[in-house]
């Protein structure tokens, strides 16, 4: 299969791996053409519910959708005013945005709120080698039995390689985005990375 090619799951991905011992939310939006991108953990605190995820989900979608923040340092700031108390808000320095440290195994939600944006099937992909043995998991979100596809999906980093330096798992995510009233689609595939630290 294509690298390119977002149409279907890479199959190693959806295998079961080791538990997760935490939960960690990336939020992506755009304001003025600019990617905003938080990410949040319950580490330290109860573990995240169902509940709790969709309640983060929620807050976020509705603060992106209100217009209220109309720069993305003032929308960042909003943001993370309003889930301050529901998560512990993540802010490491980094290279890119979409780019975030891992401290345990995790299992990593990725949530989109873009208008026209969506993931597409396939939605990641890793480009280091040998990721296929510390990732797994790979599905879309569950809610409460409800699917958040196509907007939210998790995948699970076992964390069997890291180092206090950082071992580093380049990825893809692969995004769909609609365009002409949704008659016409472009792929856009976005790279960050994680970086499993001690």
């Amino acid at each position: 299969m294509s690298i390119f090619d977002g149409r279907v799951a890479d199959k190693a991905l959806l295998e079961s791996t080791d538990e997760a011992k935490c939960s960690v939310i990336g939020l992506v939006t755009q304001c003025n053409g600019v990617f905003v991108v938080l990410y949040g953990c319950d580490t330290g605190r109860e573990p995240f519910t169902d509940g709790d995820i969709a309640s983060i989900l929620n807050t976020f979608d509705t603060i992106v959708d209100s217009g209220r923040y109309t720069t993305p340092e003032s929308l960042r700031e909003g943001l993370a005013q309003a889930l301050g108390p529901r998560w512990n808000l993540r802010s490491d320095d980094q290279h890119s945005p979409f780019d975030v440290n891992v401290y345990q195994p995790s299992r990593m939600i990725h949530h989109i709120k873009i208008d026209g944006w969506s993931f597409e099937p396939r939605r990641i992909a890793f480009k280091t080698e040998g990721a296929e043995n510390v990732f797994g998991d790979l599905k879309w979100l569950e809610l409460k039995g409800e699917s958040q596809a196509p907007m939210t999906f998790q995948i699970t980093d076992n964390w069997s390689e890291h180092s206090e330096e950082g071992v580093d798992f380049d990825f893809a995510l692969f995004c769909e985005v609609l365009q002409a009233g949704g008659k016409q689609s472009t792929r856009v595939i976005i790279d960050p990375k994680y970086k499993n630290r001690l």
